[in-house]
């Protein structure tokens, strides 16, 4: 009985360790974004599509400050020249609050563009998680493909994370407290029934 004690005092001490670190991360731009861009026509001989709204979905994991992601758009105003839908990847990297991006359409064939924005903190978000509120606006350029020479502003707002029910601190410890009485009971049953042939 002695051991099981010295057992549970170990494993609850690891587990309030284990909780008092967590806290110590910083938040970052990984999450899903609303996305909205509006097209703004650049005189070249190429196509342009101008006066085109879009709006979207971007996917974004922030590693240490450097971004990449996928992003997918669908047309939402404009004339018919505007391309109906589209989706790319995304690669860049954030300092301080300034973002730039580029994104690869149809693994370049379809076109590449170039993003710059400025980061709006929102709220503080989950320690070690990304905030929630943020928002991002700027302007972007396509630089190849048939688009080339259109630009335009894009802006986009962090989508609150679910939040998905965990135990504490004092919910683990129960839990473990459970889980153990639960083996002794099952190890004892099993002894005495061994013992009984």
């Amino acid at each position: 009985m002695r051991k099981c004690t010295q057992a549970v005092i170990i494993g609850a001490s690891m587990l309030l360790s284990l909780s008092a670190g967590s806290d110590a991360q910083s938040v970052n731009l990984t999450g899903s974004w609303s996305l909205q861009m509006r097209t703004i026509a650049v005189a070249t001989r190429k196509v342009v599509a101008s006066n085109c709204g879009f709006q979207g979905t971007a996917n974004v994991t922030d590693v240490g400050g450097q971004l990449s992601g996928s992003v997918s758009v669908s047309q939402s105003s404009g004339p018919g020249s505007c391309p109906p839908a589209m989706a790319a990847t995304l690669s860049g990297n954030v300092v301080g609050n300034q973002v730039q991006m580029g994104a690869v359409m149809g693994n370049a064939s379809f076109g590449q563009a170039s993003f710059t924005g400025t980061v709006v903190p929102g709220g503080a978000g989950t320690p070690g998680g990304p905030a929630s509120g943020n928002t991002i606006s700027g302007t972007f350029t396509t630089t190849s493909g048939p688009f080339t020479g259109t630009g335009g502003t894009w802006s986009a707002a962090q989508v609150a994370a679910v939040a998905v029910p965990s135990l504490g601190e004092w919910g683990l410890l129960a839990l473990s407290l459970l889980l153990l009485a639960t083996a002794i009971a099952t190890m004892r049953r099993r002894q005495a029934r061994l013992a009984g042939r």
